[in-house]
């Protein structure tokens, strides 16, 4: 529990997505997770295919990721189908158990297997974009896992994904932000009035205050200064 609670502890000082991904990731290497992993799962209504977008938030051995990519095989891994489906915890090992697996699908796990990934444990979650999230934490250890190890990198998994679905949103709202809106609220967060703006950007104090309004709402919130956190957070500027 202590060290759970110094994860939490840490969670709150992590700025930017990757720093949540390298804390979760060494936690997971101090209970016997070797290979981290975060992903959202995406149907694509064009192709009518399952995608997933990890943002680079995966350490698995480069040469697993690398076949892993090249040939597609999120379309029949059955750890991505799975997780897209359902809404509890599974273990790798015990799902030829509890489903029927198709032949390529026991391809892959053999693959994963191949490349070290003995054995592993999935967490589906759902946040707030509405695809559903997967982190994966998996050994090359060939020792069962234990429920205690289990549990508590469930538990860790949850307090991370809270703060990546947070990043990730306001990720994506900040990327829609014009460049002329995010020099704004950099020189809002730098302390300079909607004037003083105008004068440095060289425009109407009237245009100014446009975009920072313009801003806000795109970044959900009435703030001047949530708005200015919300482009921090997701690196749009730093404030040295």
């Amino acid at each position: 529990m202590k060290r759970l609670a110094k994860f939490s502890e840490d969670l709150q000082q992590c700025k930017q997505a990757e720093d949540v991904f390298q804390l979760m990731q060494n936690y997971a290497k101090s209970i016997g997770f070797e290979y981290s992993a975060f992903g959202q799962v995406a149907n694509n209504p064009a192709s009518d295919a399952t995608t997933v977008k990890h943002y680079g938030m995966v350490n698995y051995p480069a040469a697993w990721v690398e076949q892993y990519e090249s040939q597609g095989l999120y379309r029949v891994d059955p750890i991505v189908q799975r997780g897209h489906e359902i809404d509890e915890l599974f273990i790798w090992s015990k799902m030829k158990d509890s489903i029927q697996l198709t032949r390529e699908e026991a391809g892959v796990l053999s693959a994963a297997v191949e490349h070290g990934l003995n054995d592993g444990i999935t967490i589906p979650l759902h946040g707030r974009s509405g695809k559903p999230g997967l982190i994966c934490f998996a050994t090359s250890d060939e020792r069962p896992l234990t429920p205690g190890t289990i549990n508590e990198a469930h538990a860790m998994a949850l307090l991370a994904f809270s703060k990546l679905d947070k990043m990730l949103m306001d990720g994506t709202a900040v990327s829609r932000l014009s460049k002329r809106q995010v020099e704004c609220l950099y020189w809002t967060a730098m302390g300079k009035s909607s004037k003083a703006i105008a004068d440095i950007l060289d425009l109407k104090e009237n245009t100014v205050t446009y975009h920072i309004k313009t801003a806000m709402k795109h970044l959900g919130t009435k703030n001047r200064t949530v708005a200015v956190l919300k482009c921090i957070t997701a690196g749009a500027f730093h404030i040295d």
